[in-house]
């Protein structure tokens, strides 16, 4: 029987608070990261839908409550105050039951149930009374049918979340329904006419975004259901004849995203098309082909900690024995029988070569183990690779935080299987004095990896038996370590497969030509005005992606972003008095994101010099609005910011070190003697916090000369404390 909880939340704004009665419909343990899925809502019951989701540390799997309240409980200034406090992804602004001292981040659909609150800025989009989306002083016709359906789509992308377009312009359900019209009258001309099929295929993109913006405004009764299941249909449509690979992917991930909104029949109709972006299993099909009963495993072993002899031994101890010896240029092979077929394990020495056979047909698997280098090891074997879509392979790389390379891999190989770390990786060792690789998280993983694919198992047992039996104590109860190919909301994190900067687990409009961004490193910190259109955003993607393994490593942001909370938005209409990369704490798929963003006029910046920058907007930002920040000096703190971007700069694997740290200590007008050698010096004997620390800025810091040190002193002199 349903009971009754308190949820009381502030006004981010004013600060005034709220409490509510609110019934607890049901309560998950978020025991994998798909337990979520199956919670549902009405947008339009009149009850308003809250998912509340609840973690106390990673010792335990996090809470989600599915709350209800009724809509009359709240006034106009309370439904405001509500939905504010859900977008600035602080958990400070809730309270539910009376507990204090979880991470609270909610999901609701308020913005549904009281649309009439919401009306807000749609940068000039209207519906205009054909029923077509226009922009102000756009063209007649199809031409400008076209223009407002695509910028209505670039808008409904910009809005924060639980936020959607059709209540955003203050569509009515008459406006709604003459709007499906509209649209679905746009893709049949623009079927039957004569435009080239990029042009035709961005059509698609636009409307297939504001399908799912509109279909997530309606209610499932009445004639608002009934338009909904007939603009489903339309999606459903897009969605079965969709001929490019990235789009089509696009559109069943929003699919997905939108899920929780849908009717049970729709809900099912997209749960179908989730295995073609999340595959439920191994790719067996290939593995096992015309009665084939072995596996073959490419595996390189990583350089440092006697990988190569450590997993020799690790893997004898799982019954492999040693078919041939090998040596440093030809791979070492080991093999054992189970389950009726034959593993065999080619293992090697790495060269920056993890991806060697991956075009090899008398490969399955591609195996990585070993130190990450910071990304670097994974970055220049994808470099190093030959060319190859990944068909019918897994890769495993067993590193730490591999995260911040999955949007690298599954670009060069998109159609191969992956399975990486997510955080850092654990290992012991025993042998040869306690200098060789003897047992970690990693081989655990694999071991039960190749069990599972000797058995044939899905991914959901493969991803429980890893969690089980090869995840320490110290990793999360909800993924473990390992993000497997269903482990889909996650892998988005760190996923930009459009190229427009703008990760994929927020991306509702897919982009078809983003413009061409060339570095320009003589003037890489003087702002330029970019061309006029998308922009591509690898650049921004990639310091965002880093940025998430950067603060692994520096235990200033321990408390923070674990849980790869640094999301790339692409960029913002900057200027030159705006700065280079800023950053805004939102919520985002129901989770606390810190989105970073870049400046348009600072699109030229080479990879070296924005990493290294983002590290420092980093942690200003959470300087100046995390009350846990554990550094109150702004001195110390502004340092502390250099040390993991000079760390950056370090494991980049750049030439430029020195030049690029010179020229962001004169963008940001610091003295002129706080120079990169000595702090690289630190950087480099630190065994530990490799990204930088506290302890690093102080001892910079002493290094100084007198009038440096001063200098600095009296530069942050007035924000002292």
């Amino acid at each position: 029987m349903p009971s009754n909880t308190k949820l009381t939340f502030s006004d981010p704004k004013t600060g005034a608070q709220y409490e509510l009665s609110a019934r607890v419909v049901e309560t998950v343990k978020n025991t994998t990261t798909q337990v979520e899925d199956r919670l549902s809502l009405n947008p339009q019951d009149g009850a308003i839908d809250l998912f509340v989701r609840q973690e106390f540390g990673k010792y335990s799997a996090p809470t989600t409550r599915h709350l209800q309240i009724d809509s009359s409980q709240l006034s106009d200034a309370a439904a405001k105050a509500l939905q504010a406090a859900i977008e600035t992804g602080d958990s400070q602004n809730f309270k539910l039951g009376g507990i204090r001292g979880a991470e609270i981040s909610v999901r609701s659909d308020i913005v549904s149930e009281r649309a009439s609150l919401f009306k807000g800025n749609t940068g000039g989009v209207v519906i205009a009374p054909t029923g077509h989306f226009a922009v102000e002083g756009g063209e007649a016709g199809l031409a400008g049918q076209i223009a407002g359906l695509e910028a209505a789509a670039v808008k409904a992308g910009q809005l924060a979340e639980g936020k959607d377009l059709y209540t955003a312009v203050g569509a009515s359900l008459e406006m709604k329904k003459a709007n499906l019209r509209a649209v679905q009258d746009t893709l049949s001309q623009v079927r039957a006419g004569t435009m080239a099929p990029d042009e035709k295929a961005k059509v698609r993109s636009a409307a297939a975004t504001n399908l799912a913006e509109l279909i997530s405004s309606l209610g499932h009764e009445g004639t608002a259901g009934q338009l909904k299941a007939e603009a489903f249909q339309s999606y459903q449509d897009l969605v079965k004849t969709e001929t490019v690979t990235g789009l089509k992917e696009s559109m069943i991930f929003n699919g997905i995203r939108i899920q929780s909104r849908l009717d049970a029949p729709e809900a099912k109709v997209v749960e179908g098309w989730r295995q073609e972006i999340a595959p439920k299993s191994p790719p067996y099909e290939s593995f096992f082909k015309d009665g084939k009963q072995t596996v073959n495993i490419s595996y390189a072993a990583g350089h440092g900690e006697g990988f190569y002899e450590g997993m020799t031994e690790y893997f004898k101890k799982k019954d492999f024995t040693v078919k041939e010896e090998g040596d440093y240029a030809s791979p070492r092979v080991l093999t054992k029988t189970l389950n009726g077929k034959t593993i065999n394990v080619h293992l090697r020495h790495f060269r920056e070569d993890s991806f060697k056979d991956i075009n090899n047909p008398d490969y399955d698997m591609i195996v990585y183990g070993g130190h990450s280098n910071l990304g670097g090891n994974t970055r220049r074997s994808v470099e190093n690779a030959p060319e190859a879509t990944g068909e019918g392979k897994l890769i495993f790389l067993g590193l730490c935080s591999g995260k911040d390379n999955v949007d690298r891999v599954r670009k060069a190989f998109p159609d191969a299987q992956l399975v990486t770390t997510f955080n850092s990786s654990y290992f012991t060792k025993g042998a040869k004095d306690g200098t060789q690789f003897s047992d970690g998280e990693d081989a655990r993983a694999l071991n039960e990896l190749i069990n599972g694919v000797a058995a044939e198992a899905d991914w959901k047992a493969i991803s429980s038996d890893m969690k089980a039996r090869a995840v320490g104590w110290n990793h999360g109860k909800e993924l473990g370590n390992y993000m497997t190919p269903i482990d889909l909301r996650v892998v988005n994190r760190f996923r930009d497969s459009d190229a427009d900067g703008v990760v994929d687990l927020r991306d509702k409009h897919f982009n078809l030509d983003v413009l061409p961004v060339k570095a320009q490193l003589d003037t890489e910190f003087t702002p330029k005005a970019p061309d006029a259109g998308v922009l591509n955003g690898d650049l921004p993607s990639t310091a965002a992606f880093f940025a998430n393994t950067v603060d692994l490593y520096n235990p200033t942001f321990r408390k923070f972003s674990h849980e790869g909370a640094v999301l790339s938005d692409g960029y913002f209409k900057g200027g030159p008095d705006q700065p280079i990369v800023r950053f805004e704490t939102q919520t985002v798929d129901g989770r606390k994101a810190y989105s970073m963003q870049l400046n348009d006029h600072y699109s030229h910046m080479g990879e070296e010099a924005l990493r290294a920058v983002t590290m420092v907007a980093y942690n200003r930002h959470l300087a100046a609005t995390e009350s846990n920040y554990p550094i109150k000096d702004p001195k110390i703190a502004e340092l502390t910011g250099l040390t993991a971007a000079a760390a950056s700069l370090k494991y980049d694997h750049g030439r430029r070190n020195a030049a690029v740290w010179q020229r962001m200590i004169e963008h940001m007008k610091l003295p002129e003697g706080m120079d990169y050698g000595p702090m690289r010096t630190l950087i480099m004997k630190e065994k530990h916090d490799y990204t930088g620390s506290e302890k690093i800025a102080r001892a910079y810091l002493e290094q100084m000369d007198p009038e440096t040190q001063q200098a600095l002193t009296d530069l942050y002199a007035a924000d002292s404390p």
